[in-house]
């Protein structure tokens, strides 16, 4: 595996904390107003963009827990779909309703948990995902993809308010 895509649980809880900052950095002296800046995803702004990473954060939290309740080597299937989406959407409801002092608190602390998820993690991140609606075979490939979001989040944060 190569090193931009760390393996272990402690690496790659870094790796999320490194992308949360890189986040949090670049929307520290963003204006409310610009919040609501239109992206590239047709119909969604900044904001949805920030709410959705708390909704993923939200999403690997609760898989991460279900992964340590389970048999060991027990599947994440399809079966859990309908509870991801509530789950995702709740949060990212809440995130979205939120002013931007605020957000920013909470992208901060969702971010810390799932990195703590992660860490704690251990071999469950091996886990085998088979939710419906999502390409990651394993739960190490969803913080990836986790990682992944952030930056582009990143991306167009700076693309859009600079």
């Amino acid at each position: 595996m190569s090193e931009d895509r760390p393996s272990d649980p402690t690496s790659l809880a870094h790796e999320i904390r490194e992308a949360r900052r890189a986040v949090l950095e670049a929307i520290a002296t963003l204006p409310e107003t610009r919040m609501y800046r239109a992206t590239e995803r047709a119909g969604w702004t900044l904001k949805h963009d920030l709410s959705n990473l708390v909704a993923r954060d939200a999403e690997i939290i609760h898989l991460l827990e279900r992964a340590q309740q389970r048999a060991a080597g027990a599947a994440i299937d399809a079966s859990e779909a309908v509870d991801l989406r509530r789950i995702r959407g709740r949060a990212m409801h809440a995130a979205h309703e939120m002013r931007l002092a605020a957000l920013r608190e909470h992208l901060e602390h969702m971010g810390e948990r799932a990195a703590s998820a992660v860490e704690a993690a251990g071999e469950q991140l091996e886990r085998p995902l088979a939710a419906v609606g999502r390409e990651a075979e394993t739960l190490l490939d969803l913080a990836r993809a986790q990682v992944e979001h952030a930056r582009t989040s990143i991306e167009a944060i700076r693309k859009h308010t600079g």
